[in-house]
């Protein structure tokens, strides 16, 4: 396969066909993409690896270099809408929800909206939970200070050193962060992707918003806020990235 692509194509023969769809339907990048989709509630990775993108420039490649050569083009196209398929059923499973694509949705658009979903829900995981307790916190920020404020032991020493560099009110909300990420609760799907995203106007939230919230193509499962708010519960690198996040913001001294 190496020579074929760096050679100028000229003729192909049935076994050359046979190599370039085998080098794409490859199953070692899908079997990759699958393993971080399924364990996207238990690997912590800060930057984790984009696999759809191998796919893609190896599709892209190959569409262009045998372009004249329209029944290799359509078998090439045949295994790219296998692979976007399969990736968008995985995803669907791990989370519970289904996306239900209207006949005014090209494939190439689906395509697009399934690499969107695959950044949002499985390379942002980390980010869109710690966003979810962020956002959470500062929604909630009036009640959960009357609610556990009335809990703080005043002689902590936790709090007291606390109170010398942060708001005291704030300094509850860290002190007793545990107790709140634990009592976290959301009633609407609708309402955790809302939480989740962060820059709206970014092109993958828009797009997600656009799917996930606006649209009515969308049907969430029973276990989708579950399955999130679980994880978010379960995984001690929230408390410590959102305590960060919050010691930061409200440092007076700084």
């Amino acid at each position: 396969m190496e020579n074929l692509e760096e050679k100028e194509v000229t003729f192909l023969t049935d076994k050359d066909i046979e190599q370039i769809i085998n080098s794409l339907s490859d199953d070692i990048i899908f079997d990759s993409l699958a393993e971080q989709v399924d364990s996207v509630f238990t690997t912590m990775e800060g930057s984790p690896v984009f696999y759809l993108t191998y796919f893609t420039s190896k599709y892209n490649f190959l569409i262009n270099k045998y372009s004249q050569y329209s029944e290799l083009c359509s078998k090439i196209k045949d295994i790219r809408e296998n692979f976007f398929y399969k990736l968008k059923d995985l995803i669907e499973k791990k989370f519970d929800f289904v996306l239900d694509f209207n006949d005014s949705i090209n494939k190439e658009e689906q395509f697009l909206f399934i690499s969107h979903m695959y950044n949002f829900f499985i390379i942002r995981n980390r980010e869109n939970c710690v966003n979810i307790i962020n956002k959470y916190i500062e929604r909630e920020a009036k009640d959960l200070i009357r609610q556990y404020k009335t809990l703080i032991d005043k002689k902590d020493l936790t709090y007291m050193n606390m109170k010398k560099s942060i708001n005291k009110d704030m300094a509850v909300i860290i002190c007793k962060l545990p107790e709140i990420i634990e009592g976290i609760q959301i009633d609407s799907s609708k309402d955790l992707i809302q939480l989740a995203i962060d820059d709206e106007h970014e092109l993958t939230n828009m797009i997600v918003k656009d799917i996930f919230i606006a649209g009515e193509s969308i049907t969430f499962g029973q276990n989708f806020i579950k399955n999130i708010i679980d994880h978010i519960k379960t995984n001690e690198i929230y408390y410590l990235l959102v305590r960060t996040n919050l010691t930061n913001k409200y440092n007076t001294n700084k």
